[in-house]
């Protein structure tokens, strides 16, 4: 498996929406495309999620 060592950045469409999605080794980032703000998650957050 590769190691997320650098941005991986994807264009995913939502619906009508189009957005950027990006990984990177602190967590991802969803943004309508071309803007500069957007949903951020961090990987240290999302183990909350997974705790039942």
């Amino acid at each position: 498996m590769t190691p997320l060592d650098k941005p991986l950045r994807r264009e995913v469409q939502i619906g009508d929406e189009v957005y950027t999605l990006t990984l990177d080794p602190e967590g991802l980032k969803l943004v309508p495309k071309g803007k500069r703000n957007g949903v951020t998650l961090k990987w240290a957050r999302t183990r909350f999620l997974h705790s039942g």
